[in-house]
């Protein structure tokens, strides 16, 4: 009962502090605010976000196998010689 209450808890917490930045610029607009007048611009095709993948988030990955294979290999064999 211990655990799910300690999960339950950090789950809440951290909703809630993900959640406090967010709420701290929101503003409730004027109902009479500025009105957007503008030319709308229809565009065809597929909108280019300019995602790219950089290479430290690639190495990241690669890291990230790599240690959590070596610490499987590494229970495995201590497993063995116990």
């Amino acid at each position: 009962m211990r655990k799910i209450g300690l999960a339950v808890g950090s789950v809440l917490l951290f909703c809630l502090t993900t959640a406090v930045p967010a709420l701290a610029g929101s503003e409730i607009p004027d109902p009479d605010g500025p009105k957007v007048l503008g030319h709308v611009v229809r565009a065809d095709g597929t909108a280019f976000t300019g995602a790219s993948i950089a290479p430290w988030l690639i190495a990241l990955a690669v890291l990230l196998a790599v240690g959590a294979t070596l610490l499987v290999l590494g229970r495995r064999r201590s497993a063995v010689h116990s």
